[in-house]
């Protein structure tokens, strides 16, 4: 009986384990704009969201119900558009492409300095999460 009990309880346990979560690799890289720009916090008045359009859930993500963000730094342009868009860290790589994919659609109401629409450089989270059905 003493031989037979470590084997059954280790299959036991073995039926038990979870499936292995499918691995993420974080993504980070420092930003760097070129051209002259202001930071948002040192803007008179920050640049306000007019048009936001929604990230592509990864398929692969999705699939494995894995949930993530990415932080995507850019530049609001003085004509409200954004620029130099890049990922600044991600759970995952698809993640990071997919939210820089749709941050490059935005549209802003420049912001501003002493009165004057001026180049501002942000950066912002974006948070994929899936629903309890499956859907984004």
């Amino acid at each position: 009986m003493k031989k037979i009990l470590p084997v059954v309880l280790g299959a036991i346990l073995a039926g038990c384990s979870a499936p292995p979560a499918a691995r993420q690799t974080p993504v980070y890289s420092p930003v760097s704009f070129t051209g002259r720009f202001v930071y948002i916090v040192n803007a008179d008045v920050p640049p306000k969201l007019l048009f936001a359009a929604r990230p592509i859930y990864p398929f692969n993500m999705r699939a494995a119900q894995l949930s993530g963000n990415a932080t995507i730094g850019f530049i609001v342009e003085v004509d409200g558009t954004t620029s130099q868009v890049q990922v600044v860290n991600a759970t995952d790589p698809a993640f990071g492409d997919s939210a820089r994919e749709c941050v490059t659609k935005w549209r802003f109401h420049p912001g501003e300095k002493a009165g004057r629409p001026v180049r501002v450089a942000m950066d912002l989270p974006i948070v994929f999460t899936l629903n309890k059905d499956g859907g984004s």
